[in-house]
């Protein structure tokens, strides 16, 4: 009995300790100014991404398209890639219509970010 309540004080000391330590982080939050600037160097971050790049119909694998395009699995990328294959590159964006699986609404999803 004495080793589980030595336990149980152990464990509420260190629960309060690691409470306190927390607390105290919390409350040093950086000014606005320094938000403001953390913000802008997520943006530039960001700015730089895949997604900016935007997706290449031609020159992008599967697996790449997938993850750029909204409504775009795999099994729709590996058919756009098929077609690339089968027909060669893309001529417009439009072309993109002539995959089986991809319709007007994907299309309009991803007008912003498909490249050819």
């Amino acid at each position: 009995m004495k080793v589980v309540k030595s336990l149980a004080v152990a464990a509420l000391v260190s629960l309060f300790s690691w409470n306190v330590s927390v607390s105290a982080e919390t409350k040093e939050s950086p000014e606005p100014a320094a938000k403001l600037e953390q913000a802008q160097e997520v943006l530039v971050e960001k700015s730089n991404s895949p997604l900016k790049q935007g997706a290449n119909l031609n020159l992008d694998t599967a697996e790449r398209l997938a993850a750029m395009l909204k409504g775009v699995g795999m099994v729709k990328a590996k058919a756009i890639v098929a077609y690339r294959e089968q027909v060669g590159e893309f001529k417009s964006v439009e072309q993109l219509l002539e995959v089986p699986g991809i319709g007007q609404k994907i299309l309009d999803s991803n007008l912003s970010i498909i490249k050819i």
